[in-house]
Protein backbone atom coordinates (compact mmCIF):
# COMPACT_ATOMS: atom_id res chain seq x y z
CA UNK A 1 0.00 0.00 0.00
CA UNK A 2 1.36 3.20 -1.08
CA UNK A 3 1.56 6.02 2.31
CA UNK A 4 2.81 9.13 2.30
CA UNK A 5 4.32 11.52 5.31
CA UNK A 6 3.06 14.26 6.37
CA UNK A 7 5.00 16.66 3.90
CA UNK A 8 3.71 14.66 1.39
CA UNK A 9 0.42 13.81 0.94
CA UNK A 10 -1.39 17.64 -0.25
CA UNK A 11 1.70 16.73 -3.19
CA UNK A 12 -0.34 13.52 -3.78
CA UNK A 13 -3.52 14.47 -3.52
CA UNK A 14 -3.40 17.50 -5.86
CA UNK A 15 -1.01 15.27 -8.68
CA UNK A 16 -3.55 11.88 -8.54
CA UNK A 17 -7.01 13.13 -7.04
CA UNK A 18 -7.17 16.48 -7.96
CA UNK A 19 -10.37 15.64 -9.98
CA UNK A 20 -11.65 14.47 -6.61
CA UNK A 21 -13.89 17.09 -3.95
CA UNK A 22 -12.35 17.04 -0.90
CA UNK A 23 -15.46 15.45 0.45
CA UNK A 24 -14.47 12.47 -1.17
CA UNK A 25 -11.46 12.03 0.64
CA UNK A 26 -10.21 11.17 4.11
CA UNK A 27 -6.63 11.16 5.48
CA UNK A 28 -5.66 8.29 7.61
CA UNK A 29 -3.16 8.31 10.16
CA UNK A 30 -1.45 5.53 11.30
CA UNK A 31 0.58 3.97 14.05
CA UNK A 32 3.48 2.19 12.33
CA UNK A 33 4.25 0.43 15.95
CA UNK A 34 0.66 -1.06 15.50
CA UNK A 35 1.02 -2.75 12.04
CA UNK A 36 1.68 -6.20 11.73
CA UNK A 37 3.05 -5.55 7.72
CA UNK A 38 6.66 -3.90 7.23
CA UNK A 39 6.59 -0.32 6.53
CA UNK A 40 9.83 -0.23 3.76
CA UNK A 41 10.02 3.35 3.06
CA UNK A 42 11.33 3.69 -0.97
CA UNK A 43 12.48 5.40 -3.77
CA UNK A 44 10.65 4.36 -6.78
CA UNK A 45 10.66 5.74 -10.57
CA UNK A 46 11.14 9.07 -10.73
CA UNK A 47 9.61 9.98 -7.79
CA UNK A 48 11.16 13.01 -6.10
CA UNK A 49 11.16 11.95 -2.70
CA UNK A 50 11.01 8.45 -0.90
CA UNK A 51 7.64 7.26 -0.13
CA UNK A 52 6.91 4.77 2.74
CA UNK A 53 4.71 1.24 1.67
CA UNK A 54 3.17 -0.72 3.70
CA UNK A 55 3.72 -4.57 2.60
CA UNK A 56 0.84 -6.34 3.89
CA UNK A 57 -2.78 -5.54 5.18
CA UNK A 58 -3.54 -2.91 7.15
CA UNK A 59 -4.77 -3.09 10.66
CA UNK A 60 -7.95 -1.03 11.48
CA UNK A 61 -6.07 -0.75 14.87
CA UNK A 62 -3.29 0.86 13.34
CA UNK A 63 -5.22 3.59 12.16
CA UNK A 64 -5.07 6.18 15.09
CA UNK A 65 -6.93 9.29 13.43
CA UNK A 66 -9.19 10.03 10.24
CA UNK A 67 -8.83 13.73 8.67
CA UNK A 68 -10.97 15.49 6.80
CA UNK A 69 -8.48 16.59 3.47
CA UNK A 70 -9.00 20.62 3.03
CA UNK A 71 -6.88 22.45 0.09
CA UNK A 72 -5.81 25.15 2.80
Amino acid sequence: MHCSHEHQWRGVRDRFYADLSDDQLVLLVVDETKLSSPVVVEQLGGAPDAFPHIYGPLEISAVVEVRAVTRD
